[in-house]
């Protein structure tokens, strides 16, 4: 038997295609064949059979997330259901110990006047945004850390009445990173990743440096695969010590240097060309980044470099197609809009879109409000029409990280609560939807070869539906069971 097993399902998606009545053989948490059911079992008559009451894909490659973030979440005030100052002071007040720590909070539901008085409160409180370019951190929690509050070049402090109101965006956060940066238990991130896993997702890119030294202590007991990114201050130490992107192994290995051109639709410092609808903010000087780049990829260092606004994806754009090495698979995260007259650049410059579909109907009232019927926005069709590898993901803990979301997403543009939707013609196919969170997101992070497929010499990580993924029924479907190298590890 030499440990195989035959794994049967109602269906196997693979090669991008659904085939009824198709099985797969796995040995030492390898896909060894794929094929018709009876041929499979003609070939290996005395190999162990494994059911699976339900429909298998590759498990999906978050190309995009925060798992710090997720633990740090996962343990704390869950802020996302607060819809007003009210609420939000009656979730502090039932606070028993300090420091309070809320996140996912929409901080638009807050007005300058009403972070004031939170600001004065005597209670120690840190509150992180949505979508993580704002904290609010009260005089008192200040006070306690000894932070000395100042401008910064690529950030900005709100006020009210010429009074500041404890609001830090985008640099300015580094003022008060000893607030927001926590320990963390064993227990803490293994919740973390059961959160992916019960959604089928078995690969993710990490952008949170500083668990790092957590992943590699774990790595022989981890359950998800983990490409891990390079914070862009230790990006000389990675440098000197000679450390490439794509070291490591399966199951934890060096991704791309990350950095950031702009801000946030939400905290409305994306950076935008002509400053229309906003100004927004340019958090790294274009000089900069062309050194950034040249210098990382000269020494085999991919950059995933954030851009949000047209202006800060024009200049990645154009850095990436003057300044780049074409092979090191260069990477835009989010690229949620794309000035009309960067078209042809888009198709001219050799990157990969890591793009997030659930942030285009979360961000609907967001987009509705500000952004002025802004034609390329959350541009999936436009990029992929750019012959562009598109690899998706969810920027979770800022968006639900379920797949099953994004490709309803992507395929759809709909709201889940009012059903509304918007710019169709950026929509693209289911199975594109699904490429893009299989192979998409393993050929970002140089996995194609083994990752992102149900193939012969592939690793064995898949899922298991409770349906066929079928355009119309994308949110009716559940995730049964989750498989890393053959063997289960979460199931319902």
């Amino acid at each position: 038997m030499d440990g195989k097993k035959i794994f049967v399902a109602k269906s196997v998606y693979a090669g991008g295609v659904e085939r009824l009545n198709f099985s797969f053989i796995v040995s030492c948490g390898k896909i060894l064949a794929v094929g018709e059911t009876r041929t499979i079992r003609e070939q290996f008559p005395l190999v162990k059979e494994e059911s699976l009451d339900g429909y298998v894909y590759p498990s999906f490659f978050d190309a995009h997330t925060h798992l710090k973030e997720v633990a740090l979440l996962l343990s704390s005030v869950h802020g996302s259901a607060i819809l007003n100052y009210q609420e939000l002071v009656g979730v502090i007040d039932a606070q028993k110990t300090e420091p309070i720590c809320i996140y996912n909070l929409d901080f638009n539901r807050i007005d300058s006047r009403e972070w004031l008085d939170l600001y004065k409160r005597k209670r120690r409180i840190f509150i992180q945004s949505k979508d993580e370019h704002s904290v609010f951190v009260s005089k008192s929690l200040i006070d306690f850390h000894g932070i000395t509050v100042q401008e910064v070049s690529g950030g900005e402090l709100l006020h009210f009445n010429g009074q500041f109101v404890g609001v830090f965006r985008d640099n300015a956060i580094n003022f008060v990173t000893r607030v927001k940066d926590r320990n963390l238990s064993k227990e803490q991130i293994e919740k973390a990743q059961i959160y992916f896993l019960e959604r089928g997702i078995t690969s993710i890119v990490n952008f949170d440096f500083s668990i790092y030294p957590n992943l590699e202590e774990m790595k022989n007991v981890s359950k998800i695969r983990v490409v891990q990114g390079i914070q862009k201050d230790y990006l000389s130490q990675f440098v000197r010590d000679e450390v490439k992107t794509n070291d490591g192994d399966e199951m934890l290995k060096i991704g791309a240097v990350k950095c950031f051109l702009d801000g946030s639709l939400g905290s409305q410092t994306a950076y935008m060309v002509n400053g229309m609808p906003f100004k927004g903010l340019l958090t790294m000087e274009e000089g900069e980044f062309r050194e950034l780049v040249q210098l990382a990829n000269n020494k085999g260092i991919q950059v995933a470099v954030h851009s949000i606004g047209s202006g800060a994806v024009h200049i990645a754009l154009s850095t990436f197609k003057n300044y780049s090495n074409p092979y090191l698979r260069n990477r835009i995260e989010h690229l949620q809009f794309i000035d009309e007259g960067d078209r042809e650049l888009l198709r001219d410059t050799p990157f990969i879109a890591s793009m997030q579909p659930i942030h285009a109907i979360s961000d609907y009232d967001i987009y509705m409000k500000y952004m002025d019927n802004f034609r390329y926005a959350y541009p999936w069709k436009t990029v992929e029409d750019s012959s562009k590898v598109i690899a998706f993901g969810s920027d979770a803990p800022v968006d639900d990280a379920s797949p099953l979301l994004g490709i309803y997403a992507a395929t759809q543009r709909k709201t889940l609560d009012k059903g509304k939707s918007y710019l169709l013609e950026e929509a693209i196919s289911l199975d594109d939807a699904i490429k893009a969170y299989t192979f998409g997101s393993a050929y970002a992070s140089f996995a194609e070869s083994y990752l992102g497929d149900i193939k012969e010499g592939y690793l064995a990580d898949f899922v298991v539906l409770d349906k066929a993924l079928l355009f119309d029924k994308i949110l009716k479907n559940r995730v049964l069971a989750t498989y890393l190298g053959g063997e289960m590890v979460w199931t319902r």
